[in-house]
């Protein structure tokens, strides 16, 4: 009776792990203008198991939500909107993946920043209990913002216009840190603008 009990127990727990959602990818799209911080992003989620999976999310504000004007979740595989509910620090919605699928999110929020500081939490990616295989950013800055700082070095800059694109590029990425920036706007440069 005890072996039969543990092996009930050992093929529930295999069970139970083999129907968790995985979150292996990311690719997200930042911008900081004179105002707001607006992030957009796609979310891969990864269903290795035979059978359907559903998993509530929690996707964090780092400022909560009051400085938070609008925001979005949208299911690219399907082609449809996800409901979703805007907490106090969060957005909380429900993720559905077919038997040995990845649906991709895209998920995104603006808010107002206090201008000098642009913050993105991706230290909860340790909840996953996994790193992300791979995990792309962007930062798009126009040119009257200058940058003092990042919490994470960029691989690549470029100048595309009157803006500079910043690139980061993960692999194997357990993040020790949120995604800071830190930046200066120039009144004068963004009057010239206009």
């Amino acid at each position: 009776m005890k072996i039969q009990c543990s092996i009930l127990l050992i093929f529930s727990v295999a069970l139970l792990q083999a129907q968790q959602l995985e979150f292996p990818h990311e690719a997200i799209n930042f911008t900081i203008d004179s105002t707001f911080f607006t992030v957009d992003g796609f979310y891969f989620f990864k269903n290795s198991s035979n059978t359907t999976v559903s998993r509530t999310i929690s996707y964090p504000f780092p400022n909560g939500s009051s400085v938070v004007d609008s925001s979005w979740v949208y299911d690219c595989s399907k082609l449809i909107c996800i409901p979703f509910i805007k907490r106090n620090n969060d957005l909380h919605f429900s993720v559905t993946a077919l038997p040995n699928n990845t649906p991709v999110v895209r998920i995104g929020y603006r808010e107002r920043h206090d201008g000098k500081t642009a913050h993105y939490i991706l230290t909860t990616t340790k909840y996953w209990n996994h790193p992300l295989l791979e995990a792309s950013y962007s930062l798009t800055v126009p040119a009257y913002i200058a940058i003092i700082s990042f919490s994470y070095t960029p691989d690549t800059t470029f100048k595309q216009g009157n803006n500079t694109l910043y690139l980061f590029h993960k692999k194997n990425f357990m993040p020790d840190k949120d995604f800071i920036v830190r930046f200066i706007i120039n009144s004068n440069l963004e009057f010239k603008k206009h």
